[in-house]
């Protein structure tokens, strides 16, 4: 068959030339997409500019060395620059030999002191990123540990990083389609912006896809909010449904909540966390963290699961909800999926009593003013006052 490249029995004999499509040829922005996703999927492995300040790191960074070293993203940590004495400048003469590494791409070991590991070794390559013209915009650095035992014990911690990352991505997909069509979850959005007051420096932790970041500035057309959340794939959809937002009210920023160095003391005076403090490892190192970034007098608003939550009323009322809309078979399959990961995360729902919630504020720096039932009752609202 003429053109047929699979045609093996007469690929020999035939002059043809086989036409590829040009469209095939180009990266589409959904292949785009997945490259720049796949960063989120690897080893430790973070990104310098020019300046050697840190742009951005994986979650995998993040977990074995950013947040145990407090890194910041946009400041300079001399211990992880991309070290002039070893990479050559492509003009460098000297920079190629038949037994040195292009000076492109470059390895070399890091010794970084960790708490709880104590001194594990890397093996680091390093490799510039250039524009289109050639000139270096960026370095790029990914880290292998080098002892065995050290990197066993450390790539358990990976795992359950990135496993805890893909179940809220997969989580994330369902979860707008869901609560935006649920009057209660609408109401508590509300509730939480009434008890914000007249706060007009905001901090949104654990911001997720951005509903209750949005719910801040529709309220109060002088009001800045600041949405903060860990994973890459929620943020990602935050950033698409506010592009109409004025972009100076609105900053959107990559962190562990639990440890909020980009942030000085004082800076906000007004702080929410809507049904996120129950998903954390350490809630408590969250709350100091919130209570310092607050001013004086301050306010935070949370609302988080307890020991009592009663899922199965939850969902049933979301159901009943649902079908009263003419909705529910359009999100059925969505529905289950949130339906299984409630259940996947059980524990963690149940995994504190109201009297424990209210002592971790108070001990964290705050004055608790109120505490409410809301959400079905499978929430309570906790408002407080910075001291």
């Amino acid at each position: 068959m003429e053109g047929n490249i699979m045609d093996s029995g007469n690929r020999a004999n035939t002059t043809d030339k086989v036409v590829i499509p040009v469209a095939s040829l180009r990266s589409s922005e959904a292949e785009a997409e997945l490259r720049a996703s796949s960063f989120e999927l690897v080893g430790p492995t973070y990104i310098l500019d020019s300046d050697d300040r840190f742009i951005d790191w994986n979650p995998a960074f993040e977990e074995l060395i950013a947040t145990p070293l407090r890194l910041v993203r946009h400041q300079i940590c001399e211990q992880f620059t991309h070290s002039d004495s070893t990479i050559k400048q492509p003009n460098d003469q000297s920079a190629s030999t038949d037994s040195e590494m292009p000076a492109e791409v470059v390895g070399d070991r890091l010794e970084v002191e960790l708490p709880g590991y104590g001194t594990v070794a890397f093996r680091r390559i390093i490799s510039q990123i250039l524009d289109d013209d050639g000139a270096i915009v960026a370095w790029s650095a990914h880290l292998i540990v080098v002892d065995p035992v050290q990197a066993t014990q450390l790539w358990v911690r990976v795992l359950h990083c990135l496993q805890q990352r893909a179940i809220w991505s997969k989580y994330a997909t369902v979860y707008d389609s869901l609560l935006l069509n649920f009057t209660d979850y609408v109401s508590l959005l509300e509730t939480v912006v009434r008890c914000v007051t007249g706060a007009c420096i905001c901090v949104d932790l654990g911001a997720g896809t951005g509903n209750s970041a949005i719910a801040l500035l529709n309220d109060k057309a002088d009001r800045s909010v600041c949405a903060v959340d860990l994973n890459e794939f929620m943020l990602n959809r935050l950033r698409r449904k506010t592009r109409a937002q004025p972009q100076d009210r609105l900053a959107v920023y990559q962190c562990d909540i639990c440890s909020l160095e980009c942030f000085a003391d004082g800076t906000f005076d007004g702080a929410t966390m809507v049904n996120t403090l129950y998903a954390l490892d350490d809630p408590a190192a969250c709350l100091r963290e919130v209570c310092r970034i607050l001013q004086q007098d301050g306010t935070l608003v949370l609302t988080t699961s307890h020991s009592q939550t009663d899922v199965d009323r939850l969902f049933a009322r979301l159901r009943e909800d649902l079908i009263k809309k003419g909705v529910f078979n359009s999100l059925e399959e969505a529905f289950h999926q949130a339906r299984e990961q409630h259940t996947s995360l059980d524990r963690m729902i149940h995994r504190f009593t109201t009297g424990e919630l209210r002592s971790m504020v108070e001990l964290s720096g705050f004055v608790v003013e109120s505490i409410s039932s809301e959400y079905v009752d499978a929430v309570i609202l906790i408002r407080a006052r910075k001291l």
